[in-house]
């Protein structure tokens, strides 16, 4: 039986626990990230002025999070998705589609009508991206060292 899955907004004494799941997911494959405590500190406190945090949890228990944030394009505003993180042993349980949905109803709610991300091409998430209906656009991402 699948657990009961809770989406709630964040707070502050949720930092610690995202802080854990976003170092240990993003140090595997393929993103292979060498993220340290504390620039995973600056990146979350970032985010927490900017943008909308969403957690996941089971059992009282945070397992996931989504971030996302609102731009303004040429045509209007749309949605950006910054991170989506599901702990590995609770991925395929249906948390991923429940953070989706509950930012893409609020952004709804906002009167939003688009909703974009990126990802890792060689990332299991691409399916779920799928199955959820986004489409792959022609953007590309570039980047380059700098010194």
């Amino acid at each position: 039986m699948i657990p009961a899955i809770k989406i709630k907004d964040y707070r502050q004494k949720d930092k610690k626990t995202i802080i854990n799941i976003f170092i240990t997911e993003y140090s595997k494959y393929p993103y292979n990230e060498k993220w340290t405590k504390e620039n995973a500190v600056k990146l979350i406190n970032k985010y927490t002025k900017f943008s909308r945090i969403l957690i996941a949890k089971i059992n009282n228990k945070i397992v996931g999070f989504i971030i996302f944030e609102v731009f303004q394009e040429d045509k209007g505003e749309v949605g950006f998705i910054s991170e989506i993180v599901v702990s590995k042993r609770f991925q395929c349980l249906g948390i991923g589609k429940k953070l989706m949905n509950a930012t893409e109803k609020y952004l709804i709610k906002k009167n939003i009508k688009k909703i974009k991300l990126i990802a890792n091409k060689k990332a299991k998430a691409i399916g779920f991206y799928k199955k959820i209906n986004y489409i792959k656009t022609d953007w590309v991402v570039y980047e380059k060292e700098i010194k």
